[in-house]
């Protein structure tokens, strides 16, 4: 008989020890779900689909690198009067790194960010540089990840005529407003 109370006695005090929630004293106010992010975007204003990665670096702070393809054609659509001087179909390719904050903390709310990005389309050289992104991300069915964001980008780039050497090249800037649909696993 004792040894059937003291087999209970453990079994009662061992489960208690296990299902106290510890996680308050354990807190250093990054997500214990994970620290990265892998995200498949599409832009559907400019045409870009990145594969992105997204790794914190604290509690509101993350560090984010994307590339992927870049489809011609829909680079022109909104630039009617001077439009890129590119052919108007193919793939072209985009690639970045920049740093979000967090308005709370990652990976969810609200975010912004300002970074550079290359784009290479019919062989010529982009250069974007995003003022600002906004952006909203949650976490829905415990890992997956959805988010939503929006910007204003400068494209710079050098438009040569190529009619003569007296003409030269002029740097030309174009005004973008990506629109960023994401969907990603974190882990």
């Amino acid at each position: 008989m004792k040894v059937l109370l003291s087999l209970l006695f453990g079994i009662a005090f061992t489960s208690c020890l296990l299902s106290q929630d510890i996680s308050g004293y354990l807190d250093d106010g990054i997500s214990s779900k994970g620290r990265n992010i892998l995200k498949i975007a599409f832009d559907p204003l400019n045409g870009e689909l990145p594969l992105i990665f997204e790794h914190s670096f604290g509690r509101k702070f993350s560090l984010e690198a994307g590339a992927g393809p870049v489809w011609i054609a829909m680079q022109n659509r909104f630039q009617t009067e001077d439009p890129l001087p590119i052919k108007q179909t193919g793939v072209g390719f985009t690639a970045w790194v920049r740093p979000k904050v967090y308005f709370r903390s990652y990976p969810e709310q609200l975010y912004f960010s300002a970074y550079p990005k290359f784009t290479v389309m019919d062989k010529k050289l982009f250069f974007d540089v995003a003022l600002l992104n906004i952006g909203y991300q949650r976490i829905l069915l415990r890992r997956i990840v959805i988010a939503g964001e929006v910007g204003a980008e400068f494209r710079f780039y050098k438009n040569s005529s190529g009619n003569s050497s007296a003409e030269g090249s002029d740097n030309t800037v174009h005004i973008l407003f990506p629109v960023l649909l994401n969907l990603g696993y974190l882990f």
